[in-house]
This record gives C-alpha cells, sequence and structure tokens, in this order.
C-alpha cells in the first residue's frame, strides 16, 4: 500500500456459497453512502456474478423437462395412432 493512502473496504463472508469463502470490496474515494447502501449493492453484485452457476442448473433442468414433454408427447400421439389403426382395421 501507498504510504498515506487510506482505502475503505467491505468483507463479506458467506457460508452459503460452494465456491467463495469471503468478498472484498475496495470502495472508491468519493463513493459517499450509508453502510446499508453500501451493503445492498455489494449483495447486487455478488447476486449477479454468482448467478452462473443457478443459470447452469436451471438449463440443465428446462432442457430435462423439455425432452420429458417431447418424450411423453410422441408417446400419446403413437399411442393415439396405433389406437386409431387398430380401429379402422
Amino acid at each position: 500500500m501507498i504510504k498515506g493512502a487510506q482505502k475503505k473496504m467491505i468483507v463479506m463472508r458467506t457460508a452459503d456459497s460452494l465456491l467463495f469463502e469471503e468478498a472484498h470490496f475496495v470502495l472508491r474515494r468519493e463513493a459517499a453512502g450509508e453502510d446499508d447502501d453500501l451493503l445492498t449493492e455489494a449483495n447486487r453484485i455478488i447476486g449477479s456474478c454468482s448467478g452462473g452457476r443457478e443459470q447452469l442448473r436451471r438449463k440443465r433442468m428446462r432442457a430435462r423437462l423439455t425432452s420429458l414433454c417431447f418424450f411423453f408427447g410422441g408417446s400419446a400421439f403413437g399411442g393415439g395412432l396405433v389406437g386409431l389403426l387398430c380401429w379402422i382395421l
């Protein structure tokens, strides 16, 4: 650190993250605000950065549900087609 320079920092510790133990935010000199505002902004930044894992999980879940819908839809269509052919013949 440069002699005579002082920085303000917020340290956020989390127990529910699989990737991060703590996050350090160094505040700008012109940053003014109450502690609640600063913590809210820090939480927003962390939330927007850590969404990758959650988005991947949602994408996988959506792909599984889509596959199941196509499977059951195809099964219903095939069953209906077989039933129709049996009824006609």
